[in-house]
């Protein structure tokens, strides 16, 4: 069954769940534009919070360098709200960022800058969340750094607009 939920809310508590580890790398979680509390979006806000939005958070903390910032934005597009996520790690190959738009299993880990480790099974169970409720995921990294863009990934978590009619009270 599908219901609502306010995106403002969920990442206020991603970051507070957040916070320790961002902060153990000295890593600033940055908000770069406002959230409209009245925000809607369609799915399930627990497993959001939990296996998606954190887990992502979780994956720019570990590849992000010690002493850096974690960037989340709001972007739009029509019938979606997207909330891009944006490291300032050592970016993605593009052979492995196909790997993890396609993977139906788990995926080679890549370890973080503090060595930290992961399952692999988090951007699969990610795309699987987006893809239930009517979402997906888009994913673009710089691995050479150039003049307007540092290297990194920014990942968008593209999410489907509440109706209406399916908003909670």
């Amino acid at each position: 069954s599908s219901q609502s939920f306010a995106l403002a809310e969920s990442i206020d508590k991603a970051f507070f769940i957040l916070s320790d580890k961002a902060r153990a790398k000295n890593v600033r979680l940055k908000l770069t534009s406002a959230i409209p509390p009245s925000l809607q979006v369609v799915g399930d806000p627990l497993t959001f919070l939990h296996s998606v939005i954190a887990n992502v958070l979780s994956n720019a903390i570990k590849f992000t360098p010690e002493d850096s910032e974690v960037h989340l934005r709001l972007v739009h597009s029509q019938g979606f709200a997207g909330i891009a996520i944006r490291d300032h790690g050592h970016g993605i190959p593009s052979d492995k960022i196909r790997e993890l738009q396609t993977a139906s299993q788990r995926v080679r880990s890549e370890l973080g800058t503090a060595h930290e480790s992961g399952t692999g099974y988090g951007i699969v169970q990610v795309r699987h969340y987006l893809n239930q409720f009517g979402g997906h995921l888009t994913i673009e990294s710089w691995t050479t750094p150039s003049s307007d863009q540092p290297t990194g990934t920014e990942m968008i978590l593209w999410l489907a607009l509440a109706q209406p009619e399916t908003q909670a009270a």
